[in-house]
């Protein structure tokens, strides 16, 4: 059509699909499919219709399971990233890092992990997703 994608095609596009990729679906103006779209990283999952709901609310249980504090500080510093430079993220990082252990919210989820295997062979290997998902279940 002569024109390029608007509402941040051309600007959001190559954060998530590196310069390359977005470069050649935006100037090709192919469609991607499903699959595609997911083996690049534009999707996070695919989903059954039918399994949607239970999917969205599972990951949203796992999120409403952390700390408010830890959300917050994580979502700030991913906007500072996208926003900034990787250097304005990395600072914005380290900072909340420091308010998140100045809190001492840490202790006593960090140690369970630990104590459950977390930081070991077997345990980063072959049980971490059970780990942290008994770490969420508590």
């Amino acid at each position: 059509m002569g024109i390029l994608p608007g509402a941040g095609g051309t600007a959001r596009l190559p954060r998530l699909l590196g310069r390359g990729r977005a470069l050649e679906v935006v100037l090709t103006g192919r469609d991607v499919g499903a699959d595609e779209a997911l083996a690049i990283g534009w999707l996070d999952a695919l989903v059954p219709a039918d399994d949607l709901l239970a999917h969205a609310g599972g990951i949203a249980t796992r999120i409403a399971a952390m700390p408010p504090a830890s959300i917050a500080a994580v979502k700030e510093v991913v906007n500072t990233t996208l926003d900034g430079s990787l250097h304005d993220g990395l600072t914005a990082e380290s900072a909340a890092l420091a308010r998140l252990m100045d809190a001492d919210l840490h202790r006593e989820p960090m140690s369970r992990f630990l104590a459950a295997g977390g930081q070991t062979r077997a345990g980063e290997t072959e049980r971490m997703t059970e780990i942290v998902d008994g770490l969420l279940d508590r």
